[in-house]
């Protein structure tokens, strides 16, 4: 027998087990997990327009993840950029940074 707070004497055995106390009608269950499930990664595009020639869909990236180079290369003009990657960087990042360069270029 165990004393509460609140001066009244309770008996372990007649509380139920303690997975169960509380919630009558509920058996015991594993862990309840409270983060999503896992999702897909969103694809990313593959394909991309040139900003030289204005065609559709031209540009494709190749990454060369022995060399960490990273190469956007126009099918229709033939223009090219060549940046360096990481282990983090995807072709819309070489992408990107060709037309960073190219704004850039465009200031001067």
């Amino acid at each position: 027998m165990r004393r509460d707070p609140g001066g009244q004497s309770t008996d372990r055995a007649s509380a139920g087990s303690s997975a169960a106390a509380g919630r009558p009608g509920r058996a015991a269950s594993g862990p309840v997990h409270c983060w999503p499930a896992l999702q897909e990664k969103p694809k990313l595009a593959s394909t991309f327009n040139c900003p030289l020639c204005n065609a559709s869909n031209s540009v494709r990236c190749q990454m060369d993840w022995e060399t960490e180079r990273g190469t956007v290369k126009c099918d229709k003009c033939q223009q090219f950029f060549t940046s360096n990657i990481n282990h983090l960087s995807e072709a819309v990042d070489v992408y990107q940074d060709w037309l960073d360069m190219l704004d850039e270029a465009n200031e001067r």
